[in-house]
């Protein structure tokens, strides 16, 4: 068995949007924002791909995938007036967008590219994480697939 493991990050926090419709409401599209997102996202992978082995790595049909993912962003300028002084640096954000919203613009744009669909997606863990308020959002993010050897 070979292990690929494929760690890359981008420097944007974009939480998936819901469909829009046409002035018809017949015709369904992701918004731009999100469409820019999972493209910014499919390219570093591809990118961190070629750099560990040379060539864009994908996990075939039926293959289970393991998915990272964490959010970074700037911790926020008040904290709640019931929350101890001590307590604030180590408190992770508890504001939009929402982690699962998160994970599934990770998923989504790597369908295609990582793995044939985010179906074989089996284990996922999204975090999401403070940063100094002069950070700047981040999203990094791990694929972790096992192959038989001679389906190299």
């Amino acid at each position: 068995m070979i292990r690929y493991d494929v760690t890359f990050g981008v420097d944007l926090l974009r939480s998936k949007e819901r469909p829009r419709f046409n002035a018809f409401k017949r015709i369904t599209y992701t918004p731009e924002s999100t469409t820019t997102a999972e493209r910014a996202i499919a390219t570093a992978y591809k990118g961190a791909s070629i750099r560990r082995y040379g060539r864009v790595v994908s996990a075939p049909k039926g293959v289970p995938v393991a998915l990272k993912v964490d959010c970074y962003t700037k911790a926020p300028k008040r904290y709640p007036s019931w929350l101890p002084k001590w307590l604030r640096p180590r408190m992770p954000f508890c504001k939009k967008p929402d982690w699962d919203n998160l994970g599934k613009t990770v998923a989504d744009a790597l369908n295609g590219v990582a793995y044939h669909d985010d179906s074989q997606v089996t284990a996922a863990h999204v975090y999401k994480h403070d940063m100094e308020p002069d950070g700047h959002d981040r999203t990094e993010a791990r694929i972790c697939f096992y192959l038989p050897e001679q389906e190299q």
